[in-house]
C-alpha cells in the first residue's frame, strides 16, 4: 500500500537526492534526475569524554524541532504508560514549546532543555542519555 501510495506521488517529482546509485536504479529513475549525496562525518565533533549521568533512570532524548506535526503531543501522552524509571528529555524549539512546558509542570519526568547553546552541548546530553 505504501509503496503504490509512493508511486502515484513520484509523478510530481522531478528531481531526487539520493544515497546511492542503487536506490535510483530500484525506483526506475532516469539517468538525469537524480544525484547522489553521501552523508559525511566530522570527525572533531567526537566527544571522548563521557558525563556522569547522576540517576538510575532511564533518559529517553528528543532533540530537533519541537513540532506538533512531528507527534510531539504522541511522545508527551506516551510516558503515561511508562513507569516513574523513565523520564523524556527534549531539547530544541518550536511551536510544541508551550505544550511541552505545560506537561512538565504536571509530569516532573519530563524534562524540557530548550534550544541548547552549542552543537557540543547537545552531543554531550545526547551522549548522557539512555536512548535517542
Amino acid at each position: 500500500m505504501d509503496w503504490r501510495k509512493l508511486q502515484k506521488q513520484m509523478r510530481f517529482i522531478d528531481k531526487y537526492i539520493l544515497y546511492s546509485k542503487h536506490m535510483a536504479k530500484f525506483l526506475g529513475l532516469k539517468e538525469g534526475c537524480w544525484t547522489v549525496m553521501e552523508g559525511s562525518f566530522d570527525p572533531s565533533s567526537i566527544i571522548e569524554e563521557i558525563p556522569e549521568k547522576g540517576t538510575d533512570k532511564i533518559s529517553v532524548m528528543y532533540s530537533g524541532v519541537v513540532d506538533m506535526r512531528y507527534g510531539i503531543p504522541e511522545l508527551l501522552d506516551a510516558m503515561n504508560f511508562l513507569d516513574e524509571n523513565y523520564e523524556l528529555w527534549i531539547t530544541g524549539a518550536g511551536n510544541a514549546v508551550p505544550l511541552i512546558q505545560e506537561r512538565a509542570k504536571k509530569d516532573s519526568r519530563i524534562n524540557f532543555f530548550g534550544f541548547l547553546p552549542s552543537r557540543k552541548d547537545l552531543l554531550l546530553k545526547q551522549k548522557e542519555a539512555s536512548m535517542l
